[in-house]
């Protein structure tokens, strides 16, 4: 018996001393969507005092809004910053815009938050806080989602179970990421810094190159189907589930708002996943009207899901952000400014 529990600490501590090398030659590889949060932030606070509206939001947010227009459009009465990320979704968008709003050397006074879906298929570092943040929101909302918005509530549980459990208990695969930390991943941070370097408000109008449907290939079929589901916000709306918790969460946020003298508001992602729409849109129009930012409907918004306005199926390039900071900055006039 004293043979059999030596044996299991041994592999124990075996498995913990490879598991430590890996994690130690993987750890950039799950610094990139903190990295790119960081870099925003350190560019953000380096002009703190100036700055009195952010957007945080995906690489859909990213993409798609241009500062400069989109203050040059409301007569300068904004000062905006572009805080998209690529990857960066629910629970850690309303965490970010928590620690902005309580930032005393921050004049911000709007605040807009892209809605989205948290990830259940994306591996988690175990060994991160978020590891242990993520559960205290996923777990709550999967069992509250109604099965038509989150899919199967089994199924989902399972997929964030194995997720969690196969990055915690497989070193190659972080040995797999620790070999992309040290190639591609690095190279891509340092690109990525060196390109916000000379963009102050957190917006690149390049797209890294991609413009003009150059990364489309057979995705420009799938246009015609975001198109639809976007307009699916202006149809007359029944009697449509909406998340409870996620509900909770947006009203907690607002609170937060108004303790704070922050104007905060709520937009939808411009090109959504059947998913996506299934969930994001009941839950916007449940929202208050003050508190959320409704884009008007015109020929504008159906050009956005054009070929020659669209970087890859969900992203916009360079002319569809024009057009869609410019449809924001109509509707943020119209609906947030006194």
């Amino acid at each position: 018996m004293i043979r059999f529990w030596r044996n299991l600490l041994l592999f124990f501590a075996v498995l913990a001393a490879v598991k430590g090398l890996v994690l130690l030659l993987s750890a950039g590889y799950y610094e990139r969507v903190i990295h790119d949060t960081r870099a925003k932030t350190l560019l953000l606070d380096r002009q703190a005092g100036r700055i009195n509206t952010v957007f945080i939001g995906s690489s859909r947010t990213f993409t798609s809004i241009d500062p400069a227009r989109f203050d040059s459009l409301t007569g300068h009465r904004t000062c905006s910053f572009n805080f998209g990320v690529s990857s960066f979704f629910i629970p850690h968008t309303f965490r970010t815009a928590e620690v902005l709003m309580a930032r005393r050397d921050l004049a911000l006074h709007y605040l807009g938050v892209e809605l989205s879906l948290p990830r259940f298929d994306t591996s988690i570092d175990p060994f991160r806080w978020e590891a242990w943040e993520q559960p205290r929101f996923y777990l709550p909302y999967l069992f509250n989602a109604p099965p038509d918005t989150a899919g199967s509530h089994s199924r989902r549980a399972e997929q964030y179970l194995n997720t969690y459990l196969f990055t915690l208990l497989s070193p190659a695969l972080r040995l797999r990421m620790a070999v992309a930390a040290h190639t591609d991943d690095a190279a891509r941070r340092q690109q990525f810094e060196a390109d916000l370097t000379g963009s102050p408000d957190g917006y690149l109008p390049d797209n890294h190159g991609l413009d003009a449907g150059t990364g489309l290939g057979r995705d420009s079929a799938e246009l015609p189907a975001y198109h639809s589901r976007s307009l699916l916000v202006y149809s007359r709306s029944g009697n449509e589930a909406v998340n409870p918790e996620y509900r909770e969460e947006i009203d907690r946020l607002i609170g937060l708002a108004q303790r704070h003298r922050v104007r905060l508001f709520f937009y939808l992602p411009n090109r959504m996943t059947p998913e996506e729409a299934r969930a994001l849109i009941p839950l916007f129009r449940s929202i208050d009207a003050q508190h959320r930012l409704h884009l008007p409907h015109d020929p504008r918004f159906d050009a956005l899901f054009l070929p020659r306005f669209s970087m890859d199926r969900g992203h916009v390039n360079y002319g569809g952000s024009q057009i869609y900071t410019g449809l924001m900055a109509e509707a943020f006039v119209k609906q947030m400014v006194p």
